[in-house]
């Protein structure tokens, strides 16, 4: 059951414009690529990747609506109470690393990605620490977050 899961989830994670079909082929291939390179099995490093890129605290931008001069826009953190939105921000974390190179294949940009994550070398783990880091300065609004 529980690999069933983490795949559904990975899968809507990759869907773009509605496309099952491409997203499910990209998952497989990632997944053979993994399996083909590693002595663990796929499901194993997919779950360390992603435990190794899972976010505390997010960035909420709030911009003020009033009609003024000066636009401003508030950086509040947020803290991800449970796990399921914890594990939702990583995965958001590593398909959009592995989406900014363009110059390989997504499928191969995927199990790159997700191998480093594992190896705590992975360009999901250095933003989310940027994210962290970004959290951390703006902590005095953090009364602003609704509990």
């Amino acid at each position: 059951m529980e690999k069933q899961k983490l795949k559904k989830k990975i899968l809507n994670h990759i869907f773009k414009n509605g496309k099952k079909k491409t997203s499910e082929k990209i998952l497989t291939k990632s997944f053979k690529s993994i399996q083909k390179s590693q002595k663990k099995s796929h499901n194993e490093i997919m779950k360390l990747s992603i435990m190794n890129a899972t976010p505390a605290f997010r960035v909420i931008k709030l911009k003020n609506n009033k009609r003024r001069k000066k636009k401003s826009i508030k950086e509040i953190p947020a803290f991800l109470s449970t796990y399921i939105f914890r594990s939702s921000w990583a995965l958001k974390y590593l398909v959009q690393t592995s989406r900014k190179k363009t110059s390989n294949v997504f499928y191969t940009q995927l199990t790159n990605e997700a191998l480093l994550n594992a190896k705590h070398e992975g360009n999901a783990i250095k933003f989310k620490n940027e994210v962290q880091d970004q959290a951390l300065q703006k902590k005095k609004f953090f009364r602003h977050y609704r509990w």
